[in-house]
C-alpha cells in the first residue's frame, strides 16, 4: 500500500516539477485534494504539524513576503506545507509570484524558487517518511478500521473470554497488527509518571508514546478514560515528546464522545499545554440490528473542559505547584508587580510590600525571570493563590487589603 501511494506522490511530484506559471495551481489543488483525502498522508501531515507546533505558529505569524526558515526537514517541511497549502487555497495563479523576493525577476525564475523552499521539501519530507513506513497514526486508524469491519466478534470475543485480563489481551492484539506493519516498538522501563503500553523510541525523528484503555461505561467508564487522557499527557512530559497516541477499545453498547475541536484534517486531537494527544476509539461491541432499527444510542459524554480539569486538579500536582511556588517566590512577586503597576498604576508601587525570601532584588528584579517560567507560573496561580494570599496578602496596600480582593487579583492576572 505504501509503495503505491509513494508511486502516487512520485507522478504528482513530477508533474508539478516541470509544469509551467500556468498550470502549477491547477497542478497545487490536485495535490492537495490528495493530501486531505488520503487516509495515510493525511494522518502524516497531521502529525507533522503536532510536532512543530512552534514552527507553524512563525509561519502563521510571518509578514507577507517573508521567509521562514526550517533547521531541520521536519520544519522545512511544516513552512513548506502551511505556504503552498495558502498558495492552493486561492485563485490567483501569479501569487507565489510576491512570495519568491517580492515579486522582483521573471515569472518563471520565481516558480522554481518557489519549488525549490516550499514544493521540494515537502515531497522529500513525504517519501522518506512512507519510505521509513513511520506511519503511526495511519497505521492505528487502520488497525481500527480493520477491527470494526472484519474483527469485530474475534476482538470482543478476546475481552469477554477473561475480562480480568481483557485489556491487556486487546492490548497485546493491537501490537501483533502494529509489528506486522512494520512498526518497532517496546516498553520502556517505568517513568515518573508510571509506564505507557508502547514505546518507540528507535527513530528519533517519529517517536511513538501509546496508551491503550478499554472504555465498558462502568467500572472503566468515563472517569476511567479521562484519567488515561491524562496519563497520555504526563508521558509526553517524562518523555520530553510533543504528542502520544490514546487508543480506546469500547466494549460497551454506548457511543464515547470526546467533544475535542475539530480540525481541518478531521484526525480527533486534544492539545494542551503543547502536547497532542491523538485519539483512536475502536468500537469492538456487536450491535444487534441495523442502524435503522437500533435507534438512538446512548452516548457517554467528555469534554475538553473535563480533560483539562483532569490534568490540572490530578492527584500530586496542587503540591508540585506548592513546591515550585517555594522555589520561585521571585517569580510570583514580579507577576504581582507587573500586574498592580499596568491596572492600579505606578503611584501604587509604594503600597506594595512584599516578603524578599528570594534573594534576587523582590519587585525589582528584571522580568527576564518571569518570562523564561511562564509556564510554571500559570500552574501556579490555579492552586496557590489561596496560599500567596495567607504569606503575604496582608502587605498589600489598604486598596485591596481583603483576602477576596487580593486573590482577585492574583486571579485575572492578564499575563498568564
Amino acid at each position: 500500500m505504501l509503495t503505491d501511494l509513494r508511486v502516487k506522490l512520485r507522478n504528482q511530484r513530477s508533474r508539478i516539477s516541470s509544469c509551467g506559471v500556468d498550470d502549477f495551481l491547477p497542478l497545487t489543488k490536485q495535490c492537495f485534494a490528495v493530501l486531505r483525502t488520503n487516509p495515510v498522508l493525511k494522518s502524516v501531515i497531521a502529525e507533522l504539524l503536532a510536532r512543530n507546533k512552534k514552527m507553524a505558529n512563525e509561519v502563521q505569524a510571518a509578514k507577507v513576503n517573508t521567509r521562514v526558515y526550517g533547521d531541520t526537514a521536519e520544519e522545512a517541511a511544516t513552512v513548506a506545507y502551511l505556504t503552498w497549502q495558502s498558495f492552493a487555497a486561492q485563485y490567483d495563479i501569479h501569487n507565489f509570484y510576491q512570495t519568491a523576493f517580492g515579486g522582483y525577476g521573471e515569472l518563471d525564475e520565481r516558480l522554481g524558487l518557489y519549488r525549490d523552499w516550499y514544493v521540494e521539501p515537502l515531497f522529500d519530507f513525504l517519501d522518506e517518511t512512507l519510505d521509513d513506513a513511520n506511519v503511526v497514526l495511519a497505521t492505528l486508524i487502520r488497525y481500527k478500521q480493520k477491527v470494526e469491519w472484519y474483527r469485530r466478534t474475534e476482538v470482543l470475543g478476546l475481552y469477554n473470554g477473561d475480562t480480568q485480563r481483557g485489556e491487556k489481551n486487546l492490548k497485546q492484539h493491537m501490537f501483533e497488527f502494529l509489528f506486522d506493519q512494520g512498526l518497532p516498538f517496546h516498553v520502556e522501563p517505568a517513568s515518573g509518571s508510571g509506564k505507557p503500553d508502547v514505546v518507540s523510541l528507535d527513530d528519533p525523528r517519529q517517536p511513538f508514546i501509546g496508551e491503550g484503555k478499554i472504555f465498558d461505561a462502568e467500572s472503566r467508564g468515563k472517569p476511567y478514560v479521562k484519567k488515561a487522557f491524562y496519563q497520555a499527557y504526563r508521558y509526553c512530559l517524562d518523555y520530553n515528546e510533543p504528542l502520544a497516541y490514546l487508543i480506546v477499545f469500547n466494549v460497551s453498547n454506548k457511543q464515547l464522545r470526546v467533544e475535542i475541536p475539530s480540525t481541518p484534517d478531521g484526525v480527533p486531537r486534544w492539545e494542551y499545554n503543547h502536547k497532542t494527544i491523538f485519539l483512536v476509539v475502536i468500537d469492538v461491541h456487536q450491535h444487534e440490528g441495523t442502524a435503522s432499527t437500533l435507534g438512538v444510542a446512548d452516548t457517554v459524554t467528555i469534554t475538553a473542559a473535563e480533560l483539562i480539569h483532569e490534568v490540572e486538579e490530578a492527584p500530586g500536582q496542587t503540591l508540585k505547584r506548592l513546591q515550585i511556588a517555594e522555589q520561585f517566590p521571585h517569580l510570583i512577586e514580579i507577576a504581582v508587580h507587573r500586574h498592580f503597576v499596568a491596572v492600579c498604576g505606578p503611584e501604587w508601587l509604594w503600597g506594595l510590600r512584599f516578603p524578599r525570601r528570594s534573594g534576587r532584588g523582590g519587585l525589582f528584579q528584571p522580568l527576564c525571570y518571569f518570562g523564561e517560567h511562564i509556564d510554571r507560573l500559570k500552574h501556579i496561580f490555579h492552586d496557590v493563590h489561596d496560599r500567596l494570599n495567607l504569606g503575604f496578602g496582608w502587605r498589600v496596600s489598604s486598596m485591596c487589603r481583603s483576602t477576596a480582593r487580593v486573590k482577585g487579583y492574583f486571579q485575572s492576572l492578564p499575563i498568564l
